[in-house]
């Protein structure tokens, strides 16, 4: 199951791809990137790479991409949502969560759904039982627009 989001037009970065991989990635497609912190720590390397043009942070542990921290773009846009109709509009953000991240045949589980503030954490279920859980965080900005804003492995 590979589970990933684009930061550009043509470069689409998986969760759980290597560090050749990411850096191949962002090679290819021009973006600048920086490498803020690359240490072993109690036998696990942890690397964090900084797209600031993008406003996107990765999180690498033992060069494995395990966490992506975006702002709202129109690769992480979701929809519009209208205070009154937030309930409603739940399913329309799964459908688009499907589609934004590529998914088939994978089963959605909602963590949590608050509406108020518009917080929704999905959890992306693996095909085979040896893949890992994908966490999908979902949020609204101050002027009602949904994006996500975390993909990450899920642990435990």
């Amino acid at each position: 199951m590979q589970v990933g989001i684009n930061v550009t037009e043509d470069s689409k970065l998986y969760i759980g791809s290597t560090l050749g991989e990411v850096l191949d990635t962002l090679d290819a497609s021009g973006v600048s990137y920086k490498m803020v912190y690359d240490k072993e720590k109690n036998g696990v390397k942890e690397s964090v790479i900084d797209l600031k043009d993008l406003h996107t942070t990765l999180q690498l542990k033992d060069d494995k991409l395990e966490y992506i921290r975006m702002n709202n773009n129109k690769f992480t846009f979701l929809g519009d949502i209208d205070v009154g109709e937030s309930v409603s509009q739940v399913k329309e953000i799964d459908a688009a969560v499907v589609e934004r991240l590529g998914l088939q045949n994978n089963k959605l589980t909602y963590l949590k759904i608050d509406l108020r503030p518009m917080h929704i954490v999905i959890v992306v279920n693996p095909n085979n039982a040896d893949e890992d859980k994908i966490r999908v965080a979902i949020e609204k900005d101050s002027l009602g627009r949904v994006h996500i804003s975390t993909l990450s492995i899920m642990k435990g």
